[in-house]
């Protein structure tokens, strides 16, 4: 089958919806004719750029944060629109010919889906959306007028009616699809996360020092980091842990207000965007891996799956037992302890530190078979569609 992939990233960016491109693409290549289209025409003229430890961070002025979040405001459906419609121009020009049988759209950005929505037309194909959060109900989705807000819940509704199939990477995200904006189940699919990151990994020797990793992105208005920081800084100040040589290490784009509430804090340092390659370090260096709340909203952080499949232990902090995170690291039997930041209870983080902190290295998941599943799940997906018309 002759299948065209368009999406805005691709590895070897550094950032999750790259890593589910390149994954999407790996599985299909096998089996299937695949061409993946984006917004750069040379990929190995990109160049990946390493990150350094430190503690001193240029925060971007107000009045520029401020002219940004305008102009991403005013833009529908969002800020790559253009981009989405380059690439389109391009195709038809360069493809005319060659009749694709599926495509597969990937977002964010949610632009992405416009190319789908017009090749469906053209060539009347299946199309499948992999859809990685929300668009109309993401607190990242700014929309400055009420105009813009009524149609962005139009757009999405639109995408998920007019796509012959959509896969997700969120039980959460799957539910309010089908509960809330009445999405049949069996047009559906949940395929975790799986990137092309080798376990296990050897477990670097830290000389009685335990190291506390987070490894992603944290934004002012979702998922900001600062409490459950604050949580566990309180904690290892306990006589319990107060002897214990312990680090917190953040790695990622952090928002302003973690680094600001984080200088002050010496037993934490943050690191700025790393390559994939230094990945691998950071997780052979870790002894727990931490994970922070994203309260009700239905998404689950990219990096979770990872966690489970790194067999390191998780402090998972949460808002309630109800967020797809918790419900996903408990029905993967994972090793992590869900600490509820409105019902704090101290000494269970506590036991779970002083019993986990010699922690080897070796008890972990088969993640070769996790992403032998994620892979069989898709091609699935795909084999399904191929006798049924594009509706």
């Amino acid at each position: 089958m002759r299948i065209h992939i368009f999406s805005n990233h691709y590895f070897p960016e550094n950032n999750p919806r790259a890593f589910r491109t390149d994954q999407i693409i790996r599985s299909l290549l096998e089996e299937h004719e695949v061409t993946y289209y984006n917004s750069r025409a040379v990929l190995s003229d990109f160049q990946e750029t390493n990150g350094s430890e430190s503690r001193k961070f240029k925060i971007q002025s107000k009045l520029k944060r401020n002219i940004y979040k305008l102009f991403k405001a005013w833009i529908f459906p969002d800020k790559s629109i253009l981009t989405a419609f380059s690439v389109f121009i391009k195709y038809s020009l360069l493809k005319r010919v060659t009749k694709p049988d599926m495509i597969i759209t990937i977002s964010h950005p949610w632009s992405f889906h416009l190319i789908g929505i017009l090749i469906k037309r053209i060539y009347a194909v299946q199309w499948i959306c992999d859809i990685g959060d929300l668009y109309a109900h993401n607190p990242h989705t700014p929309t400055a007028h009420s105009y813009l807000r009524s149609n962005t819940f139009k757009f999405e509704s639109y995408v998920l009616r007019k796509a012959d199939f959509l896969i997700l990477n969120s039980g959460g995200i799957l539910n309010y699809y089908n509960e809330v904006r009445g999405i049949p189940k069996d047009k559906m699919k949940l395929i975790y996360n799986a990137r092309q990151l080798e376990f296990p990994l050897k477990k670097a020797k830290h000389h009685g020092q335990i190291t506390f990793l987070f490894l992603g992105s944290t934004f002012n208005d979702l998922r900001n980091g600062i409490k459950e920081c604050s949580i566990l800084l309180e904690t290892l100040k306990s006589p319990e842990l107060a002897e214990l040589d312990c680090k917190i290490l953040l790695v990622g784009n952090q928002c302003d207000g973690l680094i600001q509430f984080c200088q002050a804090e010496k037993r934490v340092s943050i690191v700025e965007p790393i390559s994939s390659s230094e990945v691998r370090e950071f997780y052979s260096k870790a002894d727990f891996l931490i994970n922070f709340s994203h309260g009700t909203y239905p998404g689950l952080p990219s990096k979770v799956p990872e966690y489970f499949a790194s067999g390191i232990p998780i402090v998972n902090f949460c808002e309630d037992m109800n967020e797809t995170s918790v419900k996903f690291l408990i029905e993967m039997h994972a090793d992590a302890i869900h600490v509820n930041v409105r019902k704090l209870n101290y000494k269970d983080l506590i036991d779970f530190i002083l019993n986990k902190n010699e922690y080897d290295g070796q008890s972990r998941p088969k993640w070769t078979e996790w992403r032998k599943e994620q892979k069989k799940n898709l091609l699935k997906c795909i084999d399904s569609l191929q006798n049924k018309k594009p509706e």
